[in-house]
């Protein structure tokens, strides 16, 4: 019996992407993304410091660009993130996390309810968490492209601090 529960999560998993909600789940849980400008101001600060006029400072294009394209970016990859990502995924971190809180409910449900009939086995739980993991692909996919070109854009913004700035 433990065999095939095993076997049927394990084939449930491969059928899963490889970008699903729980790879995401480290970058949409980062706080300090939900204020993503303190980044790119703490990557510009330095420079901007050194600078008698920040006004033209901010008009160079290699600069505001990329700051721009950063904070937008990831706070639309986190609103995406936050509207389509499940519940379960983002409360839980991963499927054994998950099956020990159902447990605990399993086992307030006995002693509250003892001929309620629901059954939070293994395989019940690792076929729910497994299928949220999978759920949305169009938005996982929009919001790993967001945290990418964000990324992307953090990156040139701190080269150009240093390379296209006097």
């Amino acid at each position: 019996m433990c065999d095939e529960v095993e076997q049927e999560l394990l084939s449930l998993n491969i059928q899963l992407s490889q970008w699903h909600w729980g790879r995401l789940r480290f970058i949409g849980n980062l706080r300090v993304l939900s204020v993503s400008y303190i980044i790119g101001a703490a990557v510009a600060l330095p420079k901007l410091l050194g600078q008698e006029d920040i006004l033209a400072y901010l008009h160079n294009p290699y600069i505001i660009w990329p700051l721009g394209i950063f904070v937008v970016g990831v706070s639309l990859g986190n609103l995406i993130y936050e509207l389509f990502c499940p519940v379960i995924i983002k409360k839980f971190e991963n499927l054994p996390v998950f099956y020990e809180n159902q447990l605990r409910i399993k086992k307030i449900q006995k002693e509250t309810y003892p001929g309620d009939p629901f059954n939070a086995s293994l395989l019940h739980v690792g076929r729910e968490y497994i299928k949220e993991l999978g759920s949305r692909r169009a938005a996982r996919f929009l919001a790993l492209g967001l945290y990418v070109v964000s990324a992307l854009a953090l990156i040139f913004l701190a080269i150009s601090l240093y390379i296209f700035t006097p």
